[in-house]
């Protein structure tokens, strides 16, 4: 494998084989990172080639970047990142480039002109627009930059329901609905578990993930349940990780992914608190772990049922007393993120991602995505 050596060279033949996809991450970490690592290995017959920039803080397993054939590193600067694609693309001769996020998305968009030959796919991973921390005017620009954009993408990915909404209303004609799933392998969830009750947040810490939310409900929970223990899974702002450590809420700090997984497998109740989300990866992880989980409403979960998802700190409060008091309704809940995430699952997005990086025809696949997804 080539690690950062972007004066490697392939041919420039035209892709007649497996697909070639590039892969363009201008935040590789988190669940970004994962949902990649994710497509990846759900994908063993295509030739995966990464190019991206870490941001500071980010943590990055090493040893998960031996799946891609290459990996090189992208500038968080416009005019750079630029440059960066471009060679990339020259060198590696991909027959898919996927851009993913809005900065990663905007950057490919902005280098490189989609082709038969060179078809540019984009996973919002969330669109920019939906983010609650930005006022209606800076979401209204960023709303159109993506409608504008959408004209020099061959195909939209999206990763839930909701964004596949949203992308059929900029390229109705070529959008496809690829669940995220969880980590393959065996989740170990403990048989018995003994002391008291642990209660996790997950995720870079972030206004996205709002641990300001975690820690309210902390506060009211510690009422009703004053042995119960609070814990954090991941790093990330060194003032978020101050916050709760303030507040008693013990925080872990960036683990590997399979300690995280075990951290979490440890726990009673996951609660889900991000103020906006593409597809959450921490409720698939948790729900394959065994964990039971309760969330906050936003849009990406707005088909879930009302013992699922909440939408203020006093109702996710409420249910997460009732469910650690009560294991039948720990079961209720679990079974009900069962029937949820039934699409979730490798086979499902092994599919739909051959059907993206394979197709040559936009004009033929609108009439097959009304039965790939019910929106």
């Amino acid at each position: 494998m080539s690690i950062d050596e972007p004066e490697a060279s392939m041919s420039q033949a035209p892709h007649t084989g497996d697909p070639v996809v590039l892969h363009v991450v201008e935040s590789f970490g988190a669940g970004t990172a994962n949902a990649v690592l994710q497509y990846v290995r759900s994908t063993p017959s295509v030739t995966h080639h990464l190019l991206r920039h870490v941001r500071e803080g980010e943590y990055v397993d090493q040893g998960d970047l031996g799946v891609f054939a290459s990996v090189r590193s992208l500038s968080p600067n416009l005019r750079d990142a630029r440059r960066d694609i471009r060679k990339a693309v020259e060198t590696v001769n991909p027959s898919v480039v996927h851009g993913h996020s809005s900065f990663g998305g905007a950057f490919v968009r902005l280098s490189i002109r989609s082709s038969s030959r060179q078809r540019i796919v984009y996973t919002p991973h969330s669109f920019s627009f939906e983010r609650e921390d930005l006022g209606a005017a800076r979401k209204l620009i960023l709303k159109l930059v993506e409608r504008a954009l959408a004209w020099n993408t061959d195909t939209i990915a999206a990763c839930s329901p909701r964004e596949m909404t949203l992308a059929q209303s900029m390229r109705s004609d070529s959008a496809v609905y690829v669940p995220n799933i969880s980590a393959t392998g065996t989740a170990h969830r403990p048989a018995a578990k003994m002391g008291a009750q642990v209660v996790a947040g997950a995720g870079r810490l972030s206004p996205q993930r709002d641990p300001d939310y975690f820690i309210e409900v902390v506060r009211r929970l510690r009422r009703v349940n004053e042995e119960a223990k609070f814990i954090w899974v991941g790093g990330g702002d060194q003032t978020l990780v101050d916050r709760l450590h303030a507040n008693g809420i013990s925080v872990t700090g960036w683990l590997s992914h399979e300690e995280a997984l075990d951290t979490l497998s440890n726990a009673d109740l996951y609660i889900h608190t991000a103020a906006w989300d593409g597809f959450p990866l921490t409720i698939l992880e948790a729900h394959r772990l065994g964990t039971p989980i309760l969330a906050r409403h936003t849009s990406a979960l707005e088909h879930a049922p009302s013992n699922l998802v909440f939408s203020t700190v006093h109702e996710i409060t409420a249910a997460a007393a009732e469910l650690l008091a009560d294991s039948s309704v720990a079961d209720e809940v679990t079974r009900g993120w069962e029937a949820l995430l039934a699409e979730n699952t490798v086979e499902v997005q092994s599919e739909r991602l051959m059907e993206v990086y394979r197709s040559r025809a936009v004009s033929n696949r609108k009439k097959r995505i009304s039965t790939k997804v019910a929106v």
